[in-house]
């Protein structure tokens, strides 16, 4: 098999001629850009400015796997209880 795929993006390099490939994708630069300058965007208007801005032309589909991919998981907060009484009445 001339490609290595269990290497994920940085196996995308043809053994047959030992050069990258020309489908290369620059991964680490757009999980980078996601993570420092846009991370207060939704993933919609992240591609959007990949395509404006970068000239990183993906596809949308492409885009979201790969960031649910390598996304943080944040801690959760402890959801606040609520009353217990319910607003009746105690006699």
């Amino acid at each position: 098999m001339p490609f290595e795929a269990s290497s994920g993006y940085t196996g995308l390099v043809d053994r047959r001629k030992a050069k990258p490939s020309d489908k290369r994708v620059p991964m680490e630069e757009v999980l980078r850009l996601y993570r420092e300058d846009y991370f207060d965007l939704n993933m919609r208007h992240f591609h959007e400015k990949l395509k404006d801005r970068h000239g990183i032309e993906l596809s949308y589909t492409f885009v979201q796997k790969a960031l649910r991919k390598h996304r943080r998981r944040r801690e959760r907060r402890a959801m606040a209880r609520p009353d217990r009484d319910f607003g009746r009445c105690n006699k």
